[in-house]
Parts: C-alpha cells; sequence; structure tokens
C-alpha cells in the first residue's frame, strides 16, 4: 500500500586560487571599519582585501553626511598592496578629526575600482594630556627612576 523510493546523489565542487570558473576579476573589499564602529587611538588601523591584480590603492575619508567626491581627504597614495589581505594605521588625532559621520573610500591607484564603508563609523579623540618633564613628575604623581632609591 505504501511505496518508498530511496534516491542518493551528490556534487563535487573544486575550488581553485584562480577562481571557480575562470580567473578571478580584480576586486577590492573595505574590511574595518565598514560602518557602525568607533576608530580610537588604539583602534585605528584600515582593512581591505583584494582580488585578482591590484597593485597599489588609494585611500580616502570623508567628514560629514555629504560624500561629495570634492570633500574626500586623502590618508594615502600608492599605497603598495600586499595581497589578499592588507592593512594601514590611520592617524586622524593629530588632524583633531573628530565625528560620528566618517567614511573611508579604497580605490586601485590604477583603475576606477573602489569600495567604500558601507556605512559611518564614529572617530573619537582622547582629550586626556599627559605631560612628562625633567623633574620626574607625571600627572602629578614622583616617577621612580632606576637606580635610585625612595
Amino acid at each position: 500500500r505504501y511505496d518508498a523510493i530511496d534516491i542518493k546523489s551528490f556534487i563535487t565542487f573544486r575550488v581553485a586560487s584562480t577562481g571557480v570558473l575562470g580567473p578571478t576579476e580584480n576586486d577590492i573589499v573595505l574590511k574595518f571599519p565598514n560602518g557602525g564602529e568607533t576608530i580610537n587611538s588604539d583602534n585605528n588601523t584600515i582593512i581591505w582585501e583584494t582580488y585578482g591584480d591590484v597593485s597599489s590603492v588609494d585611500i580616502f575619508y570623508v567628514e560629514g553626511t555629504d560624500p561629495s567626491i570634492e570633500f574626500w581627504q586623502e590618508i594615502k597614495s600608492n599605497e603598495p598592496n600586499k595581497s589578499p589581505r592588507d592593512s594601514i594605521p590611520w592617524e586622524p588625532f593629530p588632524n583633531t578629526l573628530a565625528s560620528e559621520f566618517v567614511r573611508i573610500i579604497i580605490k586601485d591607484s590604477n583603475s576606477e575600482l573602489y569600495d567604500i564603508s558601507g556605512w559611518y563609523f564614529s572617530v573619537k579623540i582622547d582629550t586626556t594630556f599627559r605631560i612628562a618633564t625633567d623633574n620626574g613628575i607625571l600627572n602629578n604623581t614622583r616617577i621612580k627612576r632606576p637606580g635610585k632609591s625612595r
């Protein structure tokens, strides 16, 4: 009264470094910051991945909610790309950049290929200043010097 059919099958995929069905197309993927993060002095590395032939990149940032091309500021130009994953430290802090609306664009130096951060991220500046002097006092605390007692 009841019949059953048992069908078994399988598919085998082979992935190669040149791509599944042919050579990999050139591509850049911005990994960090990509939106929603907070950049500070402890967390300020721009990370990206490239595919295909991308020998060098240009990196820019924009502050504010108008990402028009005339407002982009250069971070690095013709930065050699260490494929497939690369990064550079970014020091927005000497420029006193502090904003909740910052985006990054990373572009192939030799073509129009680019990627832009998916959404805005924040830049926070540490406003604590520390001054060290020759009298051995740092932030009103006496510093113990090596080789000296008391």
